[in-house]
């Protein structure tokens, strides 16, 4: 029988790109898009809390109520996805996660080299410069002013930590068994070890899996890879149905994803539609979708570049979404649609009243593929994107993998 997971996000995408370990490793993974409401069945399965931007009060009543909630039961293993960046309510939500489990201590990783996200000395790094210095400092929703995990997890939910510095990482699964041990001796909460690589990545997964104490862990979608286990693996490309039709819906502010775009609209493979408001919607729609462009990547962007949407913006801008995703499905069979962002996916897929997504692969690291269904029914193929995921080209190499299931070319 296939090992049981339960993933918990702080927001869609993340549940998405998590899932997507699992997947790769070839289990059977499920993510629901109704947030708080697991899927009814998977070997894998993934919900969103969607409490990223909500106070911490009500973050922590969210992932309790969660846990409580488990489909799978106590013999199911637990991973509570934070963001990589360490943006959101990670102290209350891992405050919440261990009071809930009443089990002992638990290790957190937030670390995800592949994207840059490093720990070293208990200080999280994006590509050498702790966070709260770099980008996600100033991110225009929730930026992060503390790079120091240890101090992160106590100022925000008085959690008492234990940190494993990488020569003891290093040093095998041991260094890590024995502090778990320790922890549970002596009253610690979260046990933070540093992580540079995959290789130390892949010796705190084995830890977890060798310690009795292993069963409920945290981090980013880069420990959730170790984790999912020497599974069959499964071809790094997302085995998704052909589209006549690829849309990107683009709602993050990130400037990560700002130069996606601009690379995507530099190879003259796509164009891009502006939209801020209904009319811009409806108007998107006849010119795009009753004459699909089936060669080129069509760019909905609802954003204003370099301002913070104040929250009556970003309700509107939602709305868009979800406008346009219901008209793009209304008009052309099963398209494609490249969703970025996690309040954008969620717009999106409450619109098309979708229950789930099948993850089926991967398009670039953290950029998962897969098929939106309501009920049983395939509504659209799907490629859903953090913010900050992806490599500069993830867009047209996400548009090329859903018009070329058959054709290789674009």
């Amino acid at each position: 029988m296939a090992e049981r997971w339960a993933v918990i996000a702080d927001d869609l995408t993340g549940a998405l790109d998590t899932a997507l370990q699992f997947r790769k490793a070839g289990l059977q993974t499920m993510v629901a898009t109704r947030p708080g409401v697991w899927p009814s069945h998977g070997s894998v399965v993934a919900l969103s809390t969607d409490t990223r931007h909500v106070p911490a009060a009500s973050a922590a009543a969210s992932v309790a109520a969660a846990f409580r909630t488990l489909p799978c039961g106590t013999s199911a293993r637990i991973y509570k996805k934070t963001d990589s960046l360490l943006r959101g309510n990670i102290g209350a939500e891992l405050r919440a996660l261990c009071d809930a489990a009443g089990s002992g201590p638990l290790v957190f990783a937030p670390a995800y080299p592949t994207g840059g996200r490093t720990t070293v000395a208990g200080v999280h790094l994006l590509e050498g410069v702790p966070v709260a210095d770099a980008d996600p400092g100033q991110d225009p929703v929730t930026p992060v002013l503390e790079s120091h995990i240890p101090t992160l997890l106590q100022d925000s939910a008085g959690l008492r930590t234990e940190r494993v510095p990488l020569d003891l990482v290093r040093g095998g699964q041991g260094g890590i068994v024995d502090a778990l041990l320790r922890a549970r001796g002596t009253g610690v909460d979260v046990v933070v070890p540093d992580v540079e690589t995959n290789g130390d990545l892949r010796v705190i997964a084995s830890a977890l899996r060798a310690s009795a104490h292993g069963r409920i862990s945290a981090g980013s979608a880069g420990l959730a890879e170790y984790l999912a286990g020497p599974h069959q693996r499964l071809s790094q490309r997302a085995d998704l149905e052909r589209s006549a039709f690829v849309a990107a819906v683009v709602g993050t502010p990130s400037a990560h994803t700002r130069v996606q775009v601009k690379r995507a609209l530099g190879t003259g493979l796509a164009r891009r539609m502006r939209l801020r408001s209904g009319a811009d919607v409806e108007a998107a729609v006849r010119e795009t979708c009753h004459n699909p462009p089936s060669d080129r990547l069509v760019i909905f962007d609802t954003t204003l570049e370099g301002t913070a949407p104040r929250p009556e913006e970003r309700r509107r801008q939602l709305r868009c979404v979800g406008q346009l995703c219901s008209a793009i499905v209304g008009a052309v069979d099963q398209p494609g649609l490249i969703l970025t962002g996690g309040d954008t996916a969620r717009a999106a897929l409450d619109a098309l009243e979708v229950d789930a997504i099948e993850i089926l692969g991967e398009i670039e690291w953290g950029v998962p593929g897969g098929h939106a269904l309501r009920g049983t029914r395939r509504v659209a193929s799907v490629v859903t994107k953090g913010g900050t995921m992806g490599g500069p080209d993830a867009l047209t190499t996400a548009f090329r993998r859903l018009r070329s299931r058959v054709n290789q070319a674009a």
